[in-house]
């Protein structure tokens, strides 16, 4: 496995969800960008599937940003993360390849996210603190 890239501008994102008041969640990365200096968000494709790549963005008001998580086992930490705009869509690694440098894609998820589709919340390491 490659160890992960400790250049600026080149490393894996930590992410903090921000509920909303109408229950979802904007995803911040909890570092500042290393080009605008501020937390940007992720924001959902405005035309899911290939090659529609969610990305980070400055904040908005716009329904892109707010995202659903969605309880998928009996594990109160595992979630499916859908788009708001497009709720038959959940977050997944490109190609579903577990792998350093692997892109987050919006899959269509015909009706019920897969396995692929799960997400754990997990505290944030001591040394992200």
């Amino acid at each position: 496995m490659d160890p992960p890239n400790p250049n600026a501008g080149y490393q894996g994102h930590l992410w903090v969800l921000v509920k909303q008041d109408d229950g979802t969640y904007l995803i911040e990365t909890y570092d500042k960008d290393f080009a605008y200096k501020e937390h940007l968000y992720l924001e959902a494709p405005t035309k899911p599937g290939n090659g529609g790549y969610p990305r980070l963005k400055r904040r908005s008001e716009s329904d892109l940003q707010s995202w659903v998580l969605l309880p998928v086992s009996s594990d109160p930490d595992t979630y499916a993360i859908r788009p708001k705009s497009f709720p038959e869509y959940a977050l997944g690694l490109l190609d579903y390849n577990c792998v350093n440098g692997a892109h987050v894609v919006a899959h269509n998820s015909w009706g019920k996210p897969k396995l692929q589709h799960y997400w754990q919340l997990v505290e944030p390491p001591t040394s992200a603190v």
